[in-house]
């Protein structure tokens, strides 16, 4: 690929040496230049008679401009102050500045210009930094957080004048001596300056990426747009000429040059259409900025050459020239002013500018000042300025001499700043009166706390009721202004009707008796409903009354963005059921698109199905109806019950089918054999199907005309069918596969559709038959649940990628003509299956390569569905890069909307990026007030601070989680004494949290001995209301507290989360979100020295408190010690797969009261599946992962929650059919359907898998027993290699590491019965033979000393999958399970039935349990002399 590029493009020359500004003279961008700049290329060498012949940096004019520097060399002089200043370059990340900041004339300019800013309204426009800077600030924290783990240095507004030509001299008064001087060396003087330049080391090359950024917003004048890029490109052709001179003398086979133009404020179709050309494609554009991931995928393009692979080797020449051009550019910066070098610099930079801005009042601000009304309601979202307004209006009154009352209506720590404030001014401490409520309230007959709160509770009450109330004490206040801060907007009305607020509020205003009331309303709370709406409290009460304050300039620009954010995206989410977008698609608008036609606005149609029935897709046909109704302008309504399939003739297809349906983008037609096709919705899958089945037809009518087989005229058309489709040479099929379950989900209308436009599609006829010839007459559509009953699959098969694969097997085998074959709408993945990107590749690459052996095959074409489970991780640009097959297969990828208006691709893209996995437990609690972040001041964006990823230790123990509470406040304390300043308010909203974090900063401060640092101010949120401090953690605050906690921070917000509980979770993908548009940084805790310094006494300490770390309490017992045994009478705790009565699948404790089982963990499963609950933990093991979920700790009321661990299993075993068992340190697993002579071992404390001895004979769905803690015991089951089910028996020794035969074999060869030992025996129920269930009851003796004896009767229900355990009082109980019989329907067994065994009573049916389904069912094991099991509530 360096080869390639050696040389073999040249840039045009510039322009005249002019350096082209944003209002410069229009020039015409070239597409050849653009493209070029865009490419990875060495960087040129600076030839003879044009540049500098010899490094500048060796002549003696050029020097370091910092003492201490100045007489060495400058090469000398640069080494040594990146050493002192930049320490270990060549391994770490570093920027200049620190973090994007304004220069301090700038920074000075906007402070004036809002200092003499006159009153205005709120319709005036704000002071707001200038896009010229947040576009430049927005592409350098991007590429710094790109390169954040990569050796590099990232550079923004670095002035050649400053930084180069002051180093060389040319300076000052110096400045047209110096210039001479160089030009007669020949040194061209460029003025200009990189807008944003990155520098990175990747192990073999250095790279220098330059990106000029231009700020122009959205417009329509396209030539406007032309001559800014025109002008870019003629900048970043003037830098690459500068840093030819500067660095082009060092090691030139090392040095790699890349140059972008950046438009962060105009979308990639808005280029497009300016342009129109492909240059938009090498063109950072909004969407790329949009989020980290768009960034990534624009940035690292292969086709471009650039790639940020950190190679395994280091090359040493390399990596002294990355050292020797970093090295270049700080030194020569060392002369740049106010620029903040170091993260400490940086924070005091922000802190000297936002310390101004606390005591800036806006226009909007002072217009409210100075109109001096009655009565006024403040409302704006948190850090708008509200108490900073209120303090004003009390000191302007107390001023003029007039008193003044204040009154804080939260609790805590803004009561005390207040009356701080008060007293340093004697003159306003004359005048103001500071209280918080229960001061106001208060009477001097009774102070009495309970009466306080009982007196709240009347407000709003008729008038004769209030005496004694709020409205009375400010009515007291007669001679008095009142102003009221952090007032609930439905204080005294939490459990009335919300639309009764501005009746209240009218009549709160109207008794008013006092000199003015001024009430600023609290933002959010705990108990504001969804639907409380402000704005229309605000038209009822009348604008001259309500002040809406919207601008956010009490915290740093990332800061208000961020809280803005949050806000706004826990109002305006959109959950998924199930599935999320793949990755990697470009949902854009790729079609033909005239801007100047105005396109109709997508419309929407309401589905009014009953309550009960939430699949709205039941309801598609009518749907669809009505739509039809809407476009002949007549009026239809959804009827509530769906249409059954024989009503879909009602439908007009002829209304939807458009001429240019199939119109298809510009494909490059190469014929491949086997296509993998991605693409989102409306890009052209089905229509490129349509279109390769088309080819085909026509290829087969062309063959036959060949061979002469039509010679004859057909005499019917019913004839001509017939003939056209049995005496083919290949046999065309298309096969629908939109639905992924049978059973759940109704006929597809896809499958109608399909067929209605293959009835309208021609194609070119056999020679000699006169009837036009239509698609649906040559090709085969069918639904794909079809074919699996007709290949006899099974009824109840899920739709995933190996049924695909036998589907196809069984296709191949039973045609022996050829086919062609297209499948649409195919899931990448398993109905219940879970994986990522490298492990489904290989699976596809599996199947492809075993299909491409059967010779029948003429062409397979699979389109995917578009979507993932939003338990999968795939990208299917990674898919693409990496997939590799036997057969030379393509895999292609479909870009944006075809055939969708713009309106239409805007509403889809919105919809898409607003997905997310889960629905978010946090209410909005906060009132839609609609702030706008408008911070005079750049800041750093606030950071994630999580416990290590996966499976990790606190000290020498394993942290299994518990509620998240321990590991969280344990990484705070870690954190914050990690930081360099301790000056930092801590926020929590749980008092365990609190706890844990004080004892353990103590515990970690005196185990380094350290004294110097202050402990940090320790508060409850709710405590902090209304405050603000330049430093905030905040730690493990929970949902209803969330937006008040992170809006605290004026400058630094640290936020400190995790656990696995369903709270959390939703939490933490809301995070996460965050972090992918670029708005957080997520630092996980890898380790720290505060932690490795606790003692085993500290952590056994802290556990107490929260239990989060696996302690035994007998560390010191062998193994002999540790009994396992499967429950305690009276204590019994059953676990199952299932599926509640509400719907929802997942590890289920089961309990025969319906409202006391517990969803443990909410996620898919299958029978295939293993499931073992033991010793406190739920482990699951689905397709090539094992998850594990800790019990200890954990509240069972706060579920269901995310899995602790999970373990990749050791490829390439995968779980499918598989049996598992386990002791109290390790998990096996044996078997299975792919793999059944295969096993592993998991060891549970380490983590690490093992081999272990291959079976004598494949077995998947047979029964496991643990003997004891060394020997296991396989019953029967199924071998996928013979097809035959098994009766034989054996036994795994795991210390002798071999198989023995067991001499008993089971009665009958049986698959998905239950095992489990009890009194000396084993025993085993039901199962599945001959295609249904069975219900016969067998025991033997575990050492085989006899034959098996069958117990009766029978089980009363026959059934398979299901548990059978002991019940702790001398029997046996069966759980749940399936039922099925041979050609009927299968049906979930939700009865459990119990045997006596002491008593000769049979078996008795006891109770139905409140699920749909339950497999797998199985009771706790424990260990004695560990501590009894703790009993389920």
């Amino acid at each position: 690929m360096l080869d390639m590029m050696e040389g073999k493009k040249r840039l045009s020359p510039s322009n005249d040496g002019k350096i082209l500004k944003d209002k410069g003279e229009r020039v015409k961008h070239n597409c050849e230049d653009l493209k070029i700049l865009s490419g990875l290329r060495p960087l040129e060498k600076a030839k003879e008679g044009n540049f500098f012949k010899e490094d500048p940096r060796k002549n003696p004019w050029m020097r370091v401009r910092l003492a201490g520097h100045e007489d060495l060399p400058f090469c000398d002089a640069a080494e040594k102050y990146q050493k002192e200043y930049y320490p270990e370059a060549e391994e770490r990340a570093y920027s200049f500045p620190a973090g994007y900041v304004l220069k301090g004339k700038i920074q000075e300019e906007l402070f004036h210009e809002l200092e003499t800013s006159e009153p205005a309204n709120e319709a005036n426009e704000e002071i707001k930094i200038k896009s010229d800077f947040t576009a430049e600030a927005e592409v350098f924290d991007c590429l710094k957080e790109e390169l954040a783990h990569t050796p590099s240095f990232i550079t923004c507004g670095y002035d050649f004048n400053s930084t180069f030509y002051k180093a060389m001299g040319i300076a000052g008064k110096w400045t047209k001596k110096g210039e001479e001087r160089w030009k007669r060396k020949g040194f061209d003087i460029l003025r200009g300056e990189l807008d944003v330049c990155g520098i990175f080391f990747d192990g073999r090359r250095v790279v220098v990426l330059s990106i000029e950024v231009k700020s122009i917003k959205q417009t329509d004048n396209h030539q406007v747009l032309r001559d800014r890029v025109g002008g870019a490109v003629g900048q970043l052709k003037k830098c690459e000429q500068f840093l030819q001179q500067i660095i082009g003398a060092m090691s030139l086979t090392d040095i790699f040059f890349c140059s972008f133009v950046a438009l962060p404020y105009v979308s990639r179709r808005d280029v497009a259409l300016s342009l129109k050309c492909d240059c938009h494609l090498n063109i950072l554009t909004k969407d790329d900025l949009e989020s980290r991931t768009a960034f990534r995928e624009f940035l690292w393009n292969e086709e471009r050459g650039i790639t940020l692979t950190q190679q395994g080797t280091t090359y040493i020449k390399a990596k002294q020239c990355y050292l020797d051009v970093m090295r270049t550019f700080v030194a020569a910066s060392v002369t740049v002013e106010e620029m903040p070098r170091t993260i400490e610099e940086l924070h005091e930079n922000i802190d000297k500018w936002m310390q101004r801005a606390l005591f800036f009042l806006t226009p909007h601000q002072k217009q409210i000042l100075k109109e001096d009304r009655s009565v006024l309601f403040l409302v704006g979202g948190q850090g708008t300025g509200k108490t900073y307004l209120l303090l004003n209006r009390a000191k302007q009154l107390a001023e003029k001499g007039e008193k003044v009352t204040i009154v804080n209506m939260s609790e805590g720590k803004l009561t005390t700043n207040m009356k701080k404030w008060c007293k340093e001014s004697q003159d306003m401490k004359d005048f103001i009166t500071v209280m918080d409520y229960k001061e106001f309230l208060a009477t001097r007959q009774s102070s009495n706390t309970a009466s306080v709160f009982s007196k709240i509770k009347q407000f709003f009450l008729p008038r004769d009721d209030v005496r004694g109330t709020l409205l009375e004490k400010i009515n007291a206040q007669i001679d008095s202004h009142v102003l009221i801060d952090e007032m609930q907007i439905n204080f005294g009305m939490v459990d009335r009707d919300v639309l009764q607020l501005e009746e209240k509020w009218m009549e709160f205003m109207r008794e008013k008796q006092c000199r003015s009331l001024w009430i600023a309303w609290r933002p959010s709370d705990t108990t504001y409903s969804e639907i409380l709406d402000i704005h229309r409290i605000v038209n009822f009460l009348g604008r001259e009354k309500v002040e809406m304050l919207k601008e956010m300039k009490r915290s740093t620009k990332e800061l208000g963005e961020f809280v803005i954010e949050v806000t706004l995206f826990i109002q305006k989410r959109f959950p998924c059921f199930t599935d999320l977008p793949m990755q990697g698609l470009d949902y854009g608008l790729h079609g033909t698109d005239d801007s100047n036609e105005e396109k109709p606005l997508p419309g929407v149609v309401f589905v009014l199905s009953p309550p009960t029935e939430y699949e709205v897709y039941r309801w598609a046909s009518e749907a669809i109806m009505a739509i039809q109704s809407i476009s002949k302008q007549s009026s239809s309504g959804v009827s509530q019950d769906p249409m059954d399939e024989s009503s879909y003739e009602k439908i007009s297809w002829t209304d939807f089918l458009e001429e240019n349906y199939f119109s298809l983008p510009d494909f490059k037609s190469e014929e491949w054999k086997i296509e993998l096709i991605f693409g989102p919705n409306r890009s052209g899958k089905t229509a490129f199907l349509f279109d390769k089945l088309k080819k085909k037809a026509e290829e087969g009518n062309e063959e036959m005309r060949k061979s002469g087989e039509t010679s004859c005229r057909r005499e019917t058309l019913e004839k001509s069918k017939r003939y056209e489709k049995w005496g083919r040479k290949h046999r065309i099929m298309f096969v629908d596969c939109s639905r992924w379950a049978r059973t759940d989900y109704p006929p597809s209308l896809s499958l109608v559709d399909v067929k209605e436009r293959m009835k309208s599609t021609e194609i070119l006829n056999v020679a000699g038959i006169l009837t036009p010839m239509t698609l649906d007459e040559v090709v085969d559509v069918c639904d794909v649940y079809d074919l699996i009953q007709l290949h006899v699959l099974g009824t109840n098969v899920s739709l995933s990628p190996q049924v695909i694969k036998e589907l196809m097997v069984r296709l191949l085998e039973n045609d022996d003509r050829g086919l062609h074959i297209a499948f649409d709408d195919v899931p990448i993945h398993g109905y219940v299956a879970s994986g990522d990107t490298d492990s489904l590749r290989v699976e596809w690459e599996n199947i492809i390569s075993a299909l491409s052996s059967h010779s029948p095959l003429a062409s397979l074409t699979i389109a995917f569905h578009p979507y993932i489970d939003r338990r999968h991780t795939f990208n299917v640009k990674e898919f693409k890069k990496e997939f590799q097959p036997s057969s030379p297969t393509n895999v292609r990828i479909l870009q944006g909307c075809q055939d969708a208006n713009f309106p239409l691709c805007r509403l889809l893209h919105r919809v898409l990026s607003h997905e997310s996995s889960a629905e978010l437990q946090v209410k909005p609690a906060t009132l839609n007030t609609q702030p706008q972040p408008s911070s005079l001041v750049f800041g750093v964006r606030p950071t994630l601070v999580t416990p290590p990823i996966g499976l990790h230790y606190h000290g020498r123990w394993k942290c299994i989680g518990g509620q998240g509470r321990g590991c969280v406040a344990i990484t705070a304390a870690a954190f914050f004494l990690s930081q360099p300043h301790g000056d930092v308010v801590v926020l929590v909203s749980d008092e365990e949290i609190q706890k844990i974090f004080a004892e353990a900063l103590g515990m970690m401060d005196s185990a380094s001995g350290s004294t110097s640092r202050e402990a940090p101010q320790i508060f409850q949120v709710k405590d902090y209301r209304g405050c603000e401090y330049s430093h905030v953690m905040c730690v493990g605050v929970e949902d209803t507290w969330m937006v008040e906690g992170i809006s605290r921070a004026i400058q630094t917000l640290y936020i400190v989360d995790g656990g696995t509980s369903a709270a959390v979770q939703s939490r933490m993908g809301l995070w996460m979100e965050m972090e992918r548009r670029g708005l957080l940084l997520h630092r996980p805790l890898q380790s720290s020295n505060a932690l490795e310094s606790l003692s085993d006494e500290n952590w056994k300490s802290l556990n107490r408190k929260s239990l989060f770390l696996k302690i035994p309490q007998d560390t010191c017992m062998d193994e002999t010690g540790r009994t396992e045994i499967s429950s305690l009478k009276g204590a019994m705790r059953i676990f199952a797969l299932g599926t509640g009565e509400d719907g929802l699948p997942g590890m289920w404790e089961v309990s025969k009261d319906k409202n006391n089982s517990t969803l443990w963990v909410h996620e898919g499963h299958s029978a295939g599946d293993v499931f073992l609950p033991q010793y406190d933990m739920l482990i699951h093991g689905a397709e090539g992962e094992v998850r594990i979920l800790h019990l200890d700790g954990k509240d069972a009321h706060k579920a269901p929650y995310s899995w602790d661990q999970k373990l990749t299993i050791l490829p390439p075993f995968i779980v499918d059919g598989t049996m598992g068992v386990g002791t109290w340190d390790s998990l096996f697993l044996l078997g299975g359907e792919k793999y059944p002579c295969e096993g592993r071992r998991l060891d549970l404390d380490s983590g690490t898998w093992m081999d272990l001895p291959k079976l004598t004979q494949g077995r998947q769905d047979a029964a496991l027993v643990m003997l004891d803690h060394n020997n296991i015991l396989v019953l029967g089951g199924w071998d996928p290699q013979k097809k035959k089910q098994l009766s034989g028996c054996e036994r795994l020794d795991v210390r002798m590491r071999g198989w023995l035969h067991f001499p008993q074999n089971l009665p009958l060869p049986v698959v998905g019965h239950a095992a489990t030992l009890y009194d000396d025996h084993v025993y085993i129920s039901g199962g599945f033979r001959d295609g249904e269930s069975r219900g016969k009851v067998w025991r033997c003796r575990v050492n085989g000393e006899s034959p098996w004896d069958t117990l009766l009767p029978s089980l009363q229900f026959k059934r398979h999958n299901h548990g059978m355990v002991e019940d702790g009082a001398g029997g046996l109980e069966v759980i749940g399970g399936n039922y099925e019989r041979a050609g009927g329907k299968s049906m979930g067994v939700l009865s459990t039935e119990n045997l006596t065994l002491d008593e000769g009573r049979g078996w008795e049916s006891k109770h139905k349990l409140p699920f749909i389904k339950l497999w797998k069912a199985s009771s706790m094991k424990f260990i004695s002399g560990r501590g009894s099991p703790s009993p389920h509530f």
